[in-house]
């Protein structure tokens, strides 16, 4: 299991930092791929858009990933985590 510590050491390690990095300038790639298609060269292919549009969502997504998009606890109060207890649904 992954702790926010262990994840906070993952997340500052160069090569983490720099994957992430490239991870965002490929969203941003996309991105402009899908200008120079359409305004550039004037075609517009509404399956290209989606395809690109849900990388870059993606990309994005992961280039700014937080310890809360993958802790497994749920979000609980102080008392709640100290007994053990999870909140009603």
């Amino acid at each position: 299991m992954i702790d926010r510590e262990m994840f906070e050491e993952w997340l500052a390690h160069p090569v983490t930092e720099h994957v992430l990095k490239r991870v965002g300038e490929l969203a941003e790639a996309n991105k402009q791929k899908w200008i120079d298609e359409s305004w550039g060269a004037g075609k517009c292919d509404p399956m290209m858009l989606i395809d690109l549009k849900a990388r870059a969502e993606a990309a994005k997504d992961l280039s700014e990933i937080q310890w809360s998009d993958i802790d497994d606890e749920p979000e609980r109060s102080v008392p709640d985590r100290i007994q053990g207890v999870n909140p009603p649904d």
